[in-house]
């Protein structure tokens, strides 16, 4: 089975972030979303800087790599972003 490379895509600094091989789509799109709501993130602290893209695809048996022509936009972090229900101190 083919795997999905996708990379966090950062319009602020202009540059694609190291990608990640991911079983699915669903799987690299929850990790993000979860990123975005991570406190301690960059993602969480700037979610209108950033994207999902799919790159590519990765073929375990033969270990070929097939780029994307261009990447493809999954999600953007910023209708991710949950509001903060902390309660105010």
């Amino acid at each position: 089975m083919k795997q999905k490379i996708v990379a966090v895509y950062d319009s602020k600094a202009g540059f694609y972030m190291n990608p990640i091989v991911v079983k699915s789509i669903g799987e690299g799109e929850r990790s993000f979303a979860n990123e975005v709501n991570n406190p301690q993130s960059m993602l969480c602290r700037n979610p209108e800087d950033f994207g999902l893209y799919l790159v590519g695809e990765y073929d375990p048996i033969t270990g070929i790599i097939i780029p994307e022509q261009q990447p493809k936009q999954l999600l953007l972090a910023l209708p991710l972003k949950k509001a903060d229900l902390s309660p105010a101190h």
